[in-house]
């Protein structure tokens, strides 16, 4: 991220998964050693439920409650205790309804189920590198070629690996446009890494099929596109290599 974040800040990016692949490593090792970190970090999370848990449904059914509860009161005390009485508890529940809308929104960035965005963090990691065992025979500038954009997505320079791929051109350009959509993602530009994966689909990579499967369903449930997540897990569960096979299962019965 461009600034330093203090604490809270950061705790909070950390959730919502706005942190660089590099700043999420970084946290997640002071996590494990630093308890102020991990102290903010359960806050948050027990904030989180607890908005969670005051949706407006819950506090509909708490308004309607209570003002029955006025209304059978005014019939007993008369007409006249109805007006003030009835005007308090509105406002009341008024305020109660815009502060939670509030604390929602501050806590859940743009609005986006915070299930959604653990849900992606458990489940994504970065792609490893698997190019670089090279078969003799290669042109060496392809081979050089590919060997700095693999060592560049080893480094996480993304940018950089977007920049190189779309000037390389050999024998291993379909397998290269595979990690352009990871390093997309790695970038927060899912749309655009689904765009390529749903072409390299088509094209039947049999080495990354199974891996295309499962990062476009991660993809498609970071935009809340559950369907067509759901879509790509169940194809990734049948498929014979059994590639990530169990996550699979499990992110499916949580999405159904």
């Amino acid at each position: 991220m461009a600034k330093e974040l203090n604490l809270q800040d950061r705790v909070s990016a950390y959730l919502r998964d706005e942190l660089t692949t590099q700043e999420r490593l970084n946290f997640e090792s002071d996590l494990k050693t630093d308890s102020k970190v991990a102290e903010e970090l359960a806050f948050q999370e027990s904030l989180n439920k607890a908005i969670e848990s005051t949706r407006s449904e819950e506090l509909k059914a708490s308004f309607i409650a209570l003002e029955n509860s006025l209304v059978g009161k005014e019939n007993e005390e008369g007409s006249n205790a109805k007006t003030p009485k009835r005007k308090l508890l509105i406002g009341g529940i008024i305020l109660l309804l815009l502060a939670s809308a509030l604390l929602f929104y501050l806590f859940s960035g743009t609005g986006k189920s915070l299930d959604e965005h653990k849900m992606y963090a458990e489940n994504y990691a970065t792609y490893p590198n698997t190019l670089l065992d090279i078969e003799r025979g290669e042109n060496t500038n392809q081979i050089n070629d590919l060997v700095e954009i693999m060592q560049l997505y080893d480094k996480g320079q993304y940018q950089d690996v977007l920049k190189n791929i779309t000037s390389y051109q050999g024998e291993k350009e379909q397998e290269l446009k595979f990690y352009q959509a990871i390093s997309l993602m790695e970038l927060k530009k899912y749309e655009s890494a689904i765009e390529i994966f749903e072409n390299l689909e088509k094209t039947k990579l049999s080495n990354f099929q199974s891996a295309i499967y499962w990062y476009s369903a991660l993809a498609y449930l970071k935009l809340e596109k559950h369907s067509k997540s759901i879509a790509q897990l169940e194809k990734l569960i049948v498929a014979s290599d059994k590639y990530q096979n169990t996550k699979a299962r499990a992110l499916l019965e949580r999405l159904k």
